[in-house]
């Protein structure tokens, strides 16, 4: 089984360098140490970190700080108490170990919670592309109705004609049908101005 690759966040609670010792002998690499999270974050893409073990005390402004994103985090702390518990879980954390740690328990749970955190980004992201897919749909429907009304097309023809322009642009779909909507609502705007302006001037002839 591969080794975790975990960033290690410490708000000074135990002695520098100890807990990297201590997730060192339980076979995992600690590829970035600190307490600063942007920093820490930008180390676990750039050394492909899997996860965060977030070891605090009892206040709880680490667990304020937490920015985590889609990977696992897990809690170590001497003090597991409400006031640090309930803003770790609001910003993401998967699971808390007391201080002192079982490495046997630590690291099934860092397992457990890596797992977890890659089935959930998998999951957002499937979620994300149907929301994009379902959007594309409406902003397509509406296209093709403008089509149809503006150059009298069939709703055959009217997607047809979407379709290769999304091909002839190399643009998706969506792109496409949200030029049209734009384009639609300028020309629109410019139609009711003439109306406005003929129905004006006959009300003038009228009156004159």
């Amino acid at each position: 089984m591969a080794r975790l690759r975990v960033v290690l966040v410490e708000d000074g609670t135990f002695p520098h360098g100890s807990l990297r010792d201590a997730l060192t002998s339980l076979d995992l690499d600690v590829v970035a140490e600190g307490s600063d999270w942007p920093t820490l974050v930008d180390q676990a893409d750039a050394r492909s970190g899997e996860a965060f073990v977030v070891v605090g005390g009892v206040s709880p402004q680490l667990f304020y700080e937490m920015t985590p994103g889609d990977r696992a985090v897990v809690v170590v702390s001497d003090c597991l108490s409400d006031v640090n518990i309930g803003p770790a879980v609001e910003r993401g954390a998967f699971s808390f170990v007391p201080f002192p740690l079982d490495g046997v328990h630590l690291h099934a749970v860092l397992r457990a919670a890596v797992a977890r955190a890659k089935d959930i980004a998998r999951i957002r992201h499937e979620v994300g592309e149907v929301r994009e897919q379902l959007e594309t749909r409406k902003l397509v429907e509406r296209a093709k109705g403008i089509l149809m009304e503006r150059l009298g097309l069939s709703e055959q023809d009217a997607f047809r004609k979407l379709q290769k322009a999304s091909q002839d642009e190399n643009r998706k779909m969506g792109e496409i049908a949200e030029s049209v909507i734009r384009a639609e609502k300028m020309f629109g705007a410019r139609d009711d101005e003439q109306v406005h302006s003929i129905d004006h001037g006959r009300r003038a002839r009228s009156a004159g």
